[in-house]
């Protein structure tokens, strides 16, 4: 008997262990280095900085000109690419949001590395690689949406994957039902 608890035991351990896996916040950040012929460009060195932390990393594009920056904190981050050959190209203002998916694409102009090319605006903030669909309300959107209570379950619902239910006083089994539902979990 105690062999058959246990049994069931880790099966549920293994079962919810993907369950806990989903829950990460942290976004991402990749994109294609290019020459100005549109050829890509190999072996060049990517840094992506954060900007309130000052923490960096570094990379180098693969043999297709790609980059990839996994497990990337939400934040305001600068993309800096170096290559012999080329001016240093800078991309500020990346900002990089809960489970976040930015693609910044960057152009190299010949010249040397003395020179740099700074891009201040903020990327295209569309995710093209992924079907999700997310909103983070930060504190300037509390401030300036119009709401008559200022309740942040009533701000809540204007993300697309939260679902409201509402209770009905008459019926227990729908009383049972009720909440907020973000992502297939009830709150």
């Amino acid at each position: 008997m105690k062999v058959k608890k246990a049994g069931i035991a880790a099966l549920l351990v293994y079962l919810l262990a993907g369950q806990a896996l989903a829950q990460e916040f942290r976004g991402r950040v990749q994109g294609v280095v290019s020459d100005p012929g549109g050829g890509v460009v190999p072996g060049a060195t990517v840094a992506l900085k954060n900007d309130h932390t000052g923490v960096g990393i570094n990379r180098e594009s693969n043999s297709e000109g790609r980059y990839f920056f996994d497990y990337v904190d939400p934040g305001t981050y600068t993309l800096t690419i170096e290559l012999a050959g080329f001016k240093t190209a800078v991309q500020k203002n990346i900002i990089v949001a809960q489970r976040g998916d930015v693609t910044v694409d960057m152009k190299l102009e010949i010249g040397s590395l003395s020179e740099t090319v700074t891009v201040s605006e903020s990327p295209v903030a569309v995710q093209f690689n992924t079907a999700s669909r997310d909103l983070t309300l930060d504190k300037q959107m509390v401030v300036d949406l119009p709401s008559a209570t200022r309740n942040p379950w009533q701000l809540a619902l204007l993300d697309p994957t939260v679902a409201i239910r509402w209770r009905c006083a008459k019926s227990r089994i729908q009383r049972r039902d009720s909440g907020v539902k973000c992502n297939g979990c009830m709150a």
